[in-house]
């Protein structure tokens, strides 16, 4: 039985289409999860907030990675290259 290995990905302020290069390159592994995580939107009131990341949200899964900026979400880079791959 094959042990789980882990491996981070330090993004920092790399391009979105970097990011997409290395998701692509493991992506043709069968034992390859990826974990994009952000906790969105920060500072503003609890409705401004909710409408700030209610945006974000569509703008994601609409695939619109060149719309996202970083007051769009924290860690907007891992996204925008998420949704770019």
């Amino acid at each position: 039985r094959q042990k789980n290995k882990n491996r981070s990905l330090i993004v920092g302020s790399s391009n979105p289409e970097n990011v997409a290069k290395v998701i692509n390159e493991f992506w043709q592994y069968n034992n390859v999860v990826f974990v994009i995580s952000s906790d969105l939107s920060h500072y503003l009131n609890t409705e401004e907030q909710q409408q700030k990341d209610d945006e974000t949200i569509k703008k994601i899964e609409s695939l619109r990675f060149d719309e996202l900026e970083g007051d769009d979400l924290c860690g907007y880079n891992p996204v925008r290259g998420v949704v770019k791959f």
